[in-house]
C-alpha cells in the first residue's frame, strides 16, 4: 500500500484530483492494489473517479450502427426501464438486457434501410 501511495502521490499537484484512469495504469502494471488505494485517496479527498458507468459502455456497444433518433429513443427506453419513469416501476438490469437483446436485431436491419 506505502508503495501504491508513493508511486501516485509522485506526480501529486495540489488541487487536481488523482483520475482513476491515471491510477489504474500506474498500479495494474506493478501489481499494486488499485481499488484499496483508491479508497485511501478518496478518505483523503484526492480521489476522482472518472470511469463511465457500466450501462453506459454496454449501451453504446448495443446501440452501435443505429441511426442518432434511434439510439437516443431506445437509450432512453432502457434507462426508464432501469431507473423507472412516472409511470412505471424500475426493472431489474436482466430484464433491460433481455428486451434489448430481442429487439436489437429488428432495431439493426431497420436502421440499414
Amino acid at each position: 500500500m506505502n508503495r501504491a501511495l508513493v508511486i501516485v502521490l509522485s506526480g501529486f499537484r495540489e488541487g487536481e484530483p488523482i483520475r482513476y484512469s491515471e491510477l489504474f495504469p500506474a498500479l495494474r502494471v506493478r501489481g499494486l492494489p488499485v481499488v484499496r488505494t483508491a479508497e485511501v485517496l478518496d478518505h483523503l479527498g484526492l480521489f476522482t473517479d472518472d470511469r463511465a458507468p457500466a450501462i453506459d459502455r454496454w449501451l453504446e456497444r448495443k446501440l452501435d450502427g443505429m441511426p442518432p433518433g434511434v439510439h437516443r429513443a431506445v437509450d432512453a427506453w432502457i434507462r426508464t426501464l432501469l431507473d423507472s419513469g412516472p409511470r412505471s416501476e424500475p426493472r431489474s438490469r436482466h430484464t433491460a438486457w433481455a428486451y434489448l437483446g430481442e429487439i436489437q436485431p429488428v432495431l439493426l436491419e431497420w436502421s440499414s434501410r
